[in-house]
C-alpha cells in the first residue's frame, strides 16, 4: 500500500461517525462457529462483535480461552478468546475505589458513559467499544482485545504532535465533555501505529467540585503537550461537535446518571456559548484575523458557567 492508500484510509476512518475496526484490533469473523448452547445475546457479540453499552453474559469466561493478564495489580485482567474473537476483560476490585466516592459498579458505568458519548459526538474513532459483565459476583468491563497499544507516556510529544488539528480537538473536546478532564494521566491516553486513543474513563468525574469547570490545563495530559507548541482550536470541529448536541444527550441519559446528564448538558451549553463568542466578528481574535487558542475558547465556556 503507498502513501496515497494510507492517506485514503486514515481519511476514511476519521469521517466515520461511529467506529468500525479500530487500527490494531482484530478484524475478527466467526462466522462458521458452532455456538452450542451459548445465551443469544453471546452470539450475537460474537457474530457482529461488541457494541458499547453491550451485556456480556458471563459465558464468555466461563467458554472462552481465558488468560490471565494480573500479575502486578489487584484488578482482575483477562485475555479471552472465543470463536474467533478475542476480548480484553478487566474487573473492578473494591479495593480499586478506595479514596473515591464511586463503587466498583459505578466505575464501570463511568466506562460505558465515556465511551458512549465519543460515539455520540463523532470521536468513536478515538475511543475503544466497552460493554459490561458480572462474573462471580464482579462487575467487569469487557473490551474487543486491540494489538499494538503504547502508552503516550513512553512516546511523548513525539505522537501527540503528529495528530491533526481537528483530531486534537475532538479529542480535547471529548475529554471536556466525558470527564472534565478528570483522570486524564498519560497512562489513559495510548497510541496505535500513530493513532490516539482515549482509554480507561471509569474514574472520571469523581471530582464533584470540579464537574461544572472548563480546566483545560489540569488533568489533561494531552493538552499539556498541545497546548504550549501554540495549536488552535479547529472551528469546524467546534461546529460539529455541537451539532450533535442531542445525540450526546441521549447517550447521556441512556447510559449516566441524571447527575450527569445535568452535568453534560451544563457542558454543551457551555461549548455552544463558546462557538458564539469564537464566532462573534467583533471579538479581538477575529479583528486581528487569527483562529481563537484552547485557552481562549476555555475562558469563554467558563463566562458562562460562571454567571
Amino acid at each position: 500500500m503507498d502513501c496515497l492508500d494510507d492517506a485514503r484510509e486514515i481519511a476514511a476512518m476519521v469521517r466515520q461517525l461511529r467506529r468500525k475496526h479500530l487500527p490494531g484490533e482484530h478484524n475478527q469473523q466467526s462466522h462458521g462457529h458452532n455456538f452450542g448452547n451459548l445465551p443469544d445475546s453471546l452470539q450475537t457479540i460474537l457474530r457482529d462483535g461488541l457494541k458499547t453499552g453491550d451485556t456480556v453474559p458471563a459465558e464468555l469466561m466461563t467458554h472462552g480461552n481465558v488468560q490471565n493478564l494480573a500479575d502486578t495489580t489487584y484488578n482482575p485482567l483477562f485475555k479471552v478468546e472465543l470463536a474467533g474473537r478475542t476480548f480484553f476483560a478487566k474487573g473492578v476490585h473494591k479495593d480499586a475505589v478506595t479514596g473515591f466516592k464511586l463503587t466498583p459498579h459505578e466505575v464501570v458505568q463511568n466506562e460505558v458513559f465515556g465511551t458512549a458519548i465519543a460515539d455520540a459526538m463523532g470521536a468513536g474513532h478515538h475511543v475503544i467499544p466497552v460493554g459490561t459483565m458480572m462474573h462471580n459476583g464482579q462487575p467487569y468491563t469487557v473490551q474487543p482485545w486491540v494489538d499494538g497499544m503504547t502508552h503516550t507516556y513512553k512516546e511523548g510529544a513525539k505522537v501527540l504532535k503528529t495528530v491533526s488539528s481537528s483530531d486534537a480537538s475532538r479529542l480535547i473536546l471529548l475529554e471536556y465533555l466525558a470527564t472534565g478532564r478528570t483522570d486524564r494521566h498519560p497512562g489513559n491516553v495510548v497510541s496505535v501505529n500513530g493513532h490516539i486513543l482515549e482509554i480507561d474513563f471509569g474514574f472520571s468525574n469523581h471530582k464533584q467540585k470540579e464537574d461544572a469547570q472548563f480546566t483545560p490545563t489540569i488533568g489533561s495530559h494531552l493538552f499539556q503537550h498541545l497546548s504550549p507548541e501554540g495549536r488552535k482550536l479547529d472551528p469546524a470541529t467546534v461546529e460539529d461537535v455541537v451539532s450533535h448536541f442531542d445525540a450526546i444527550l441521549s447517550a447521556a441519559t441512556r447510559h449516566g446518571t441524571p447527575q450527569m446528564v445535568g452535568i453534560v448538558k451544563d457542558r454543551l451549553r457551555a461549548l455552544r456559548y463558546g462557538l458564539r463568542q469564537m464566532n462573534d466578528p467583533f471579538s479581538r481574535h477575529n479583528k486581528e484575523g487569527r483562529v481563537m487558542t484552547w485557552e481562549e475558547f476555555a475562558r469563554a465556556c467558563n463566562q458562562l458557567l460562571q454567571m
